[in-house]
């Protein structure tokens, strides 16, 4: 179930690329991914970053998290920040996805929060 909800959540913002470069280099730091995503300019930049944020479940990246979660236009992008929310698993962003799993506007985000939020709760993340 964890491999499905994350290979689903990749394969919407599949724009993402990991190249061979940066999978060998050093991994930055939460401070330094959050410096990152402030400069990025592209959605696929931004992608990049929240799912690393997510990976690292650093808590205190959540508001930023939140912000792009609430204010990108580009819904992979949102949902990848959902995904990487549920990942820290903090109360606040716990309590944004379960809200958004009933009241979203777009029916995708809507849906991958349920998804995100039943799956961390349940320990499948």
């Amino acid at each position: 179930m964890k491999n499905l909800i994350v290979t689903a959540a990749v394969a919407l913002f599949a724009t993402v690329n990991l190249s061979a470069a940066s999978i060998a280099a050093p991994v930055p730091t939460v401070e330094q991914l959050l410096l990152q995503l402030k400069e990025a300019k592209t959605d696929v930049a931004k992608g990049d970053i929240v799912y690393q944020l997510g990976e690292m479940e650093a808590q205190e990246a959540t508001d930023a998290l939140l912000d792009i979660f609430y204010n990108a236009e580009h819904e992979g992008l949102r949902v990848m920040a959902a995904l990487s929310i549920a990942k820290i698993g903090d109360d606040k962003g716990m309590d944004a996805l379960k809200n958004a799993a009933y009241t979203d506007d777009n029916p995708y985000v809507k849906k991958m929060c349920g998804v995100f939020y039943v799956a961390e709760y349940y320990g499948e993340l």
